[in-house]
């Protein structure tokens, strides 16, 4: 939502934004067998693929569908087609200009509805629940024929297990995040711009202390580049675009608390039968992506 033509700041809220998870069991290697669907995991020998989950854009986005990497303006169009940066809307008149945009996820938005498409009814989520956010924040700035762009995907979630050793409870929280950089130039008038980046993403495990602080107790990363391009010649009626994003496979940090046990697994806590346990994954991955618009 723009707040008039003639703005050069133009703040653009979504109210959901959210990171589908899904883990894709890998034969194992591991001494932790691996259960029938839907069974709790017990080996690390299995991926978390990322992958954006429902379509919560502006109704400008979800209209156009694919068509929108043609069109690829501001902060929108940057999670389209790295081009965007350097696209000029009609009302950027000055050689500087910038466009904000913010997206966040209530609880109460998820209640009520099958948020994550498990097929087993409404997603679990009470409206007071506490750890669960999606934040979305991004900005782009314009400088002449250059652009810049930046934005971030953020997913936190909070899981509550027992330490035995404390007596206590603690909170897990686990932090998915995408942080997406774009630099774009816009040739001949800006009627053909190029652009290319880098998209990181990471997995990060904090317990939380009684004193208020945290701990990282596990981290993932892993980083691959994007290209696009858009063409949108002058006293024509179209425009095209095109975008590709390399798959991401991230890598545990070496400097991550919880290290492989003797059977080669992840585990925060004992392991074994211990019901407060959790094996974590080896790696994430985000796929490729491919579009093309008209």
């Amino acid at each position: 939502m723009r707040p008039g033509a003639g703005s050069p700041a133009r703040l653009a809220v979504a109210f959901a934004s959210g990171i589908g998870l899904c883990a894709w069991q890998t034969p194992s290697l591991a001494a932790g067998p691996l259960g029938d669907e839907g069974s709790e995991i017990q080996t690390s020998e299995y991926t978390v693929d990322l992958y954006q989950g429902p379509v919560t854009a502006s109704s400008r986005v979800i209209g156009l569908g694919g068509a929108y990497t043609a069109i690829a303006e501001g902060v929108e169009g940057m999670s389209q087609n790295p081009a965007a940066p350097a696209i000029r809307t009609p009302w950027s008149v000055d050689s500087f200009d910038y466009d904000l945009g913010l997206g966040f996820t209530f609880p109460s938005s998820i209640r009520g509805n099958d948020f994550y498409n498990t097929g087993e009814g409404p997603t679990d989520v009470s409206a007071g629940s506490d750890g669960l956010l999606f934040l979305t924040p991004a900005v782009v700035l314009q400088d002449g024929a250059w652009g810049y762009g930046v934005s971030l995907s953020f997913a936190n979630f909070s899981l509550s297990r027992r330490d035995e050793t404390a007596d206590s409870q603690r909170n897990l929280v686990a932090q998915f995040v995408e942080l997406d950089l774009v630099t774009a130039y816009g040739f001949w008038k800006n009627q053909f711009a190029l652009g290319a980046g880098l998209r990181n993403v990471g997995l990060i495990v904090a317990r939380e202390n009684p004193d208020g602080t945290s701990e990282d107790l596990f981290t993932t990363s892993g980083f691959a580049p994007m290209v696009g391009a858009l063409w949108r010649p002058d006293d024509e009626p179209f425009r095209v675009g095109a975008a590709f994003k390399f798959r991401v496979e991230t890598q545990v940090d070496a400097a991550s608390q919880v290290t492989e046990n003797a059977d080669g697994d992840l585990v925060l806590g004992p392991g074994g039968t211990d019901p407060n346990s959790i094996w974590l994954p080896r790696n994430m991955r985000q796929p490729w992506e491919a579009s093309v618009g008209l």
